[in-house]
């Protein structure tokens, strides 16, 4: 892997990958990312960490079929976006478990 040949850059590299789970892995792996990745526990629209909150707080915000079959909630205090492990999840999971190294949720 080559490093970025511009002055405003002050970390990065030429991905060769051409799949997305190969680029995954490939910055993973040049960056050692694995070991400290937290997933699924910052908000996707402001960054900022996510809490608990029990179900029956949310379940006016949630579509039928999610209450029916979810029962964990995670809510972000900054934007209230609510979060849970549906199937965007699980697919991110899986990609997640491809990086060598990736020990699972912390």
């Amino acid at each position: 892997m080559s490093t970025a040949q511009c002055r405003d850059v002050v970390r990065g590299c030429y991905v060769r990958a051409l799949r997305p789970e190969a680029q995954l892995r490939e910055v993973a792996a040049r960056y050692a990312l694995a070991a400290r990745a937290r997933p699924f526990t910052l908000c996707l629209i402001c960054n900022r960490a996510l809490e608990p909150v029990a179900r029956s707080a949310v379940a006016h915000r949630l579509p039928a079929k999610v209450l029916q079959e979810q029962e964990i909630f995670s809510r972000c205090p900054g934007c209230e976006r609510v979060y849970w492990p549906g199937s965007h999840y699980r697919r991110m999971r899986q990609a997640l478990e491809q990086v060598p190294g990736f020990a699972g949720e912390r």
